[in-house]
């Protein structure tokens, strides 16, 4: 589930490695939640380099994307890496002129009936 504040109910929800099955569309009807995954991905949680994992985001983006990146991979050893990949996908995202967003429920496409 995305992150919430008092002011600010949870909305989304994102399933674990992007899988679901049959049980997750009523239970989030039932909780009130949109189901949400993601159209580009950097492959963070495979590649070793921050500048290779921001060119493929960089590259595959498109008006309305949403982008997966990790938290937490490999903070142990190479803490900088989340933090960098990150950075230069934000700064990628403003030089081609973008910006980011959480969508509204009217911008999602409608969940087709299972």
């Amino acid at each position: 589930m995305l992150r919430t504040g008092p002011d600010r109910p949870a909305r989304l929800f994102r399933t674990p490695a992007g899988l679901k099955n049959l049980f997750v569309h009523p239970e989030l009807k039932r909780r009130g939640l949109a189901l949400i995954g993601w159209t580009v991905r950097g492959l963070d949680t495979i590649r070793r380099n921050p500048e290779a994992v921001a060119a493929t985001i960089l590259r595959e983006v498109k008006p309305g994307a949403i982008i997966l990146l990790h938290e937490g991979k490999r903070v142990a050893k190479h803490p900088e890496f989340n933090p960098r990949c990150l950075e230069l996908t934000l700064n990628g995202l403003a030089e081609l002129g973008y910006r980011c967003v959480i969508p509204k429920p009217e911008q999602l496409r409608p969940v087709k009936a299972h």
